[in-house]
């Protein structure tokens, strides 16, 4: 099986900048990231305004067994009433209205701590800064391999104490 995910950028950059290729495959198949059973890791929540990467990135998410949730924006996460299941958050760092950095900072303020993996076709090392001292788990610029994003998602879903370890 595999799952091609393409995001095209939205301004004038190359292609390749604005892609994200996500291959599932018996040969390049990702590492079981979480060893226990994916329906104990709560909800993974995916905000993104593209909606070929929130339908995307949710199809292969559930391959490996996680329950996923998609917002077209940071707003309708917050305004959601599931966001208080949601046990990671992969989220866009560029989107109209509330951008994930934005979001990140807000989810701060009201002391709601949940595991963000940003994702981006614009990164900037001031953007990967500022999301990293945050507390984001991990800073993924497209293109990246699935299993990068499943290792960065098994990296979220591990106790505080344990994810300190390992940095």
């Amino acid at each position: 099986m595999t799952i091609d995910l393409a995001a095209t950028a939205s301004d004038n950059q190359s292609a390749d900048a604005g892609m994200m290729w996500l291959s599932v495959g018996s040969s390049g198949a990702a590492p079981d990231p979480m060893k226990e059973n994916r329906a104990d890791n709560g909800l993974i929540g995916v905000v993104d305004d593209d909606a070929s990467v929130r339908k995307s990135t949710k199809l292969l998410l559930e391959s490996f067994g996680f329950e996923v949730a998609v917002f077209d924006t940071a707003d309708a996460f917050l305004a959601s009433e599931r966001w208080s299941e949601i046990t990671c958050l992969v989220a866009d760092v560029q989107m109209p209205g509330m951008t994930g950095l934005q979001l990140q900072s807000c989810l701060a303020k009201d002391d709601k701590n949940i595991p963000i993996v940003f994702i981006t076709a614009f990164e900037d090392a001031a953007s990967r800064q500022q999301a990293m001292s945050g507390g984001a788990v991990e800073f993924l610029s497209k293109p990246f391999t699935d299993d990068r994003l499943l290792r960065a998602i098994g990296l979220a879903l591990q106790p505080c104490r344990a994810r300190d370890e390992i940095s």
